[in-house]
């Protein structure tokens, strides 16, 4: 039996790789270990790119008077061709062929219209079309759209547009005078193609969420009452703001404070308590956040007063009245939209009276803008007239 130190040499050499051996294992075990430990606290970020790719096309449109519509033949196959014209930016001519009595028999009494390519006489013209016939001298009426199409010498559209003998009829509004005007709205394939990286996408998402942000802060300043510098003061009731903000959204305030330097009182006396607390909520925020149209027709008119209305808070009350329409207030409403130049909430009020007429014409609203407002009564007349037209078949 040898002792360690009498281990022939060669076993002892094999002894020590061994060990080596199971060292070097163990070692890259741990670090393996570690490494995998290590790589499931990584934060692995994507690039990302946006691209966007598109058909270039140019649109145009075509109005076409017919005069004495109804001496034209009727027979089937027998065209009305119109002057030809071109579409600017291309190199194409193109004309209308209206047939009044069909395109074939096959049309069974109606009125065809097609699209007809005049040049180039290539089958490499993409488009299409949609066509209108114009109804009582300004309403156009439903409309008629083809597909994409590759336009060569052959015409394009449509074989059944309205019947003949109901196109003649006085109640159809379509032919006035005796004319018909047929409205063509081309969209045109110029063959070229935009591709281009939408860089601008991401930054503007990002730009995006740091408005919003700043809005937000702006506003959490305000709630808390943080580094107020001024107070306003309506019917003995104190309101903190800040002159940088007030002078931001108001010329009126700015110069109020470029004129008193020093002054950090300022007292309002027409305006309310509740409407400037949501006058300064909006300043500071965005957002109008009331249910009842009294209150925004109140918030809307001291924003005027004090310089403070622009577009988007224009558009946000006109929102919130239009959704509060009823008959008790329409007729006022339709007042206001006028007075204020709301074009959406006068059409919409306008929309509500003639389809609540009779519930409406009953309020004290309605009997006080006919003495008070007789020529939105005319606007109403005008309305109801293409409204009724619509009905008849």
């Amino acid at each position: 039996m040898c002792t360690s130190d009498q281990w022939p040499e060669r076993e002892s050499a094999v002894f020590i790789a061994h060990n080596i051996r199971q060292y070097q294992s163990g070692s890259r075990n741990e670090t393996s270990s570690r490494a995998g430990a290590r790589r499931s606290t990584l934060q692995v970020r994507m690039n990302q790119a946006h691209a966007s790719t598109k058909a270039r096309v140019v649109e145009f449109k075509y109005n076409w008077s017919i005069e004495n519509f109804s001496f034209f033949s009727a027979e089937p196959g027998v065209p009305v061709t119109s002057l030809p014209f071109a579409i600017p930016g291309t190199e194409s001519n193109w004309c209308l062929k209206l047939y009044p009595g069909g395109i074939s028999p096959e049309c069974d009494g109606h009125v065809s219209v097609f699209l007809k390519l005049l040049k180039p006489k290539t089958p490499e013209v993409v488009a299409k079309f949609k066509l209108y016939l114009e109804k009582n001298n300004n309403f156009v009426g439903d409309s008629l759209e083809t597909g994409v199409h590759n336009f060569s010498q052959e015409e394009y559209g449509f074989t059944k547009v309205i019947k003949r003998d109901v196109l003649v009829q006085r109640k159809s509004g379509l032919l006035l005078d005796d004319n018909l005007v047929i409205i063509c709205e081309i969209m045109l394939s110029l063959g070229l193609i935009d591709n281009r990286f939408d860089n601008q996408v991401s930054i503007s998402r990002h730009a995006d969420k740091c408005r919003a942000n700043f809005v937000n802060h702006i506003h959490d300043i305000y709630l808390k009452q943080l580094f107020a510098d001024v107070t306003l003061l309506v019917d003995g009731k104190g309101f903190l703001a800040h002159k940088a903000i007030l002078a931001g959204r108001s010329p009126l305030f700015a110069d109020f404070f470029t004129n008193n330097p020093t002054k950090t009182e300022f007292e309002l006396d027409d305006i309310d308590c509740d409407v400037m607390e949501e006058v300064l909520r909006y300043l500071y925020s965005g957002k109008v956040i009331v249910n009842n149209f009294v209150m925004v027709i109140k918030i809307f008119e001291a924003a005027n007063v004090y310089m403070f209305c622009d577009y988007n808070l224009e558009r946000v009350c006109e929102a919130l009245l239009i959704a509060e329409i009823d008959a008790a207030n329409a007729a006022d409403l339709l007042i206001f939209a006028d007075n204020n130049s709301l074009e959406n909430l006068q059409q919409a009020a306008i929309k509500y009276i003639i389809g609540n007429c009779g519930e409406v014409m009953s309020t004290p609203g309605y009997k006080d803008m006919v003495k008070s407002h007789p020529e939105l009564i005319s606007k109403l007349f005008c309305a109801v007239v293409p409204h009724q037209s619509t009905r008849v078949s």
